[in-house]
């Protein structure tokens, strides 16, 4: 029944075009954006040196002229946030809300939700991108994300792969000036 659902909203997607497609792609891209840019002295809880707040290009390996900007925040205790440049466009999306986790050295993983809506504000569906990240140094970043389509009243296990939306991203950290 789910996957039935699922596949309308998927059809729904499809058939309202390129700005439904686009408001989709731009929340996936602000969520891998999310992944990359913290600040020095901020740290988290277990040391981890990714903790802060990133600017991130994000690149769509599928869909060419549809690249943007974000700022992704990743916090002590393992929340992850972001919001893009395109966030706001054809009905737009929401900020992405998440969690990250430190899986060995400098190698990192997340997962974020977030609600595609359409020109009237109405959601069309809820969206997850899957993301890992290597921190190169202590202010740039890099990593990869894959996309997911779920339904509204899931909880986000009945999320089907959307490759479509998949990204790549490159972060530098927000430095804080100093006085």
């Amino acid at each position: 029944m789910r996957n039935k659902s699922i596949s309308k909203i998927l059809a729904l997607v499809k058939s309202n075009g390129r700005r439904k497609a686009t408001a989709l792609l731009l929340g996936f891209a602000t969520l891998a954006m999310a992944v990359g840019g913290m600040s020095s002295s901020a740290r988290a809880d277990d040391g981890s040196p990714a903790q802060g707040s990133w600017l991130t290009a994000v690149k769509r390996i599928n869909q060419t002229g549809h690249d943007f900007t974000a700022v992704v925040s990743l916090t002590a205790g393992g929340v992850w946030l972001a919001t893009g440049s395109g966030d706001r466009m054809n009905g737009g999306v929401s900020p992405l809300y998440g969690s990250w986790q430190r899986l060995k050295q400098n190698r990192y993983s997340s997962r974020a939700y977030f609600f595609a809506f359409d020109p009237s504000g109405n959601p069309l569906v809820m969206l997850r991108v899957d993301q890992t990240f290597t921190l190169k140094n202590q202010n740039q970043m890099e990593g990869s994300g894959e996309g997911y389509v779920c339904s509204l009243t899931g909880n986000g296990q009945d999320c089907v792969r959307t490759p479509e939306v998949d990204i790549t991203f490159t972060a530098d950290r927000v430095i804080p000036p100093s006085q």
